[in-house]
């Protein structure tokens, strides 16, 4: 079944391809409709999967949903592969130019649409802002990059998110007493060992990779997924984490990956008071130290990957991470590799910050 083609605005156009691809997935009888459900992040979610080879994948991190809370703002998310519908979206809907960093459709800027096409791998995302009504479609479930599975559905929760007062970010998040904390820095800096081995330690787990934060009234940490990974040292590190989390090692991204339904003995705290900012440095020491940090640093060292994962409204994303880096105290936390001593030092810092 081929989607047909439309003469239109850009906005218009996306918004009658959105309704029509909707609507002849709603008519489709070639494939197995699942539903899931549940609060995540201060909104709820509806995820409809027409067919089954990506529900697992894009809903083992929100083990942790509850269901209860239905009077928060919702949004609803359409997922399909051709593969499995048959349904042919046709050539894209939009020119070479309509198209910015990441496969972001610019065009649609100030219009409450949002859109990204992910070229390599045939991925559609779309998300109307009005409606607060979103598509994933793709060629086929092998089509989906391992590390989606971690941290599934976070256009959609950046593009929402950007309509409030919060934002998405890039970094780990603990919390010590009713007292949070963001871990920051670039890919391998330790964000998993550190938010992990506080959780093996008995404190609050709100995310590994991507927290949604809000600013207003008061900073507050809000945890969107159930999942962790460590690399093959790192879980040499907590083996009493291994034994109780039971990861699985994955060779497509060269770690253990700790998810959903393997974590369930655990729990991710849903929210947490942004106390401080910990900026994680490698050193070689055994013992962890830590200093006082700038805001600049704090800024720097979750801008890049922040920006690089997300997509489009990077001018207001900029001005929301540079009004973060002044929400709280920034620390310089210097990892050393006593687990203990990690812990240790950061209980310190928050009883501080929470006094």
């Amino acid at each position: 079944m081929s989607l047909p083609e439309m003469n239109e605005s850009v906005a218009e156009t996306t918004r009658t391809f959105l309704k029509k691809t909707i609507s002849c997935l709603r008519n489709c009888h070639n494939s197995k409709i699942l539903d899931w459900s549940g609060a995540v992040g201060g909104f709820f979610v509806t995820q409809h999967h027409y067919g089954t080879s990506l529900f697992s994948q894009l809903t083992e991190a929100f083990s942790h949903a509850d269901n209860a809370d239905v009077d928060l703002p919702s949004f609803t998310v359409h997922v399909a592969t051709i593969e499995e519908t048959g349904i042919d979206p046709g050539p894209s809907i939009w020119r070479h130019n309509h198209f910015g960093a990441i496969g972001t459709v610019e065009a649609l800027s100030d219009s409450g649409l949002y859109a990204t096409l992910d070229f390599p791998r045939a991925t559609l995302q779309i998300l109307d802002q009005e409606s607060r009504t979103g598509l994933i479609l793709m060629r086929c479930a092998e089509d989906l990059p391992e590390w989606e599975r971690s941290f599934p559905l976070r256009s959609f929760f950046h593009w929402l998110s950007m309509n409030e007062s919060s934002l998405l970010v890039h970094a780990g998040a603990i919390g010590v007493d009713g007292a949070g904390a963001l871990l920051l820095g670039p890919s391998g800096s330790g964000k998993s060992t550190t938010s992990v081995a506080c959780l093996c330690a008995g404190h609050a787990f709100a995310g590994d990779d991507f927290v949604k934060v809000s600013l207003q009234p008061s900073p507050e940490i809000q945890g969107l997924y159930m999942a962790a990974k460590l690399d093959a040292r790192s879980t040499s590190w907590l083996p009493e984490f291994q034994a109780r989390a039971g990861g699985k090692y994955n060779p497509r991204i060269g770690k253990n990956v700790f998810l959903g339904q393997s974590m369930a003995n655990l729990s991710l705290t849903p929210r947490l008071p942004l106390r401080a900012l910990l900026v994680l440095e490698q050193t070689n020491a055994a013992e962890t130290s830590i200093e006082m940090a700038s805001a600049g640093d704090a800024f720097r060292s979750m801008t890049a990957n922040t920006i690089a994962l997300l997509p489009g409204e990077r001018a207001r994303l900029l001005k929301r991470l540079s009004r973060l880096a002044s929400a709280a105290p920034a620390y310089k936390l210097k990892l050393g590799s006593d687990m203990g001593s990690v812990v240790e030092v950061i209980e310190s810092t928050l009883e501080r910050a929470n006094a």
